[in-house]
């Protein structure tokens, strides 16, 4: 999101980010930042945890589907990874 002061952001490359997509909440890693929004590299959730696709699905997100920044996804084994913000029962 942008903040009052032109090209300044309140997230910055690298954090771990919420996502809304298609009525779903899926996590992701900020790539990049513009004024349009952020580009994140989001992560698919599995039968049972989350991973990074072996193709890597990078978008454009708007402001407005940017819900909120995250701790980094918890590596449970060989790919697998924890994601408290969605995994754990709010």
């Amino acid at each position: 999101m942008i903040s009052p002061e032109k090209g300044t952001y309140e997230y910055k490359v690298g954090d771990h980010v919420l996502i809304i997509w298609n009525n779903e909440i899926y996590p992701g890693k900020i790539l990049s930042l513009s004024d349009d929004g952020a580009l994140v590299r989001c992560m698919k959730k599995g039968s049972k945890c989350w991973k990074w696709p072996t193709v890597k699905d990078e978008v454009l997100y708007a402001w407005s589907d940017v819900l909120r920044a995250i701790q980094p996804p918890k590596l449970l084994s060989r790919g697998s990874y924890f994601v408290k913000e969605t995994d754990e029962k709010q």
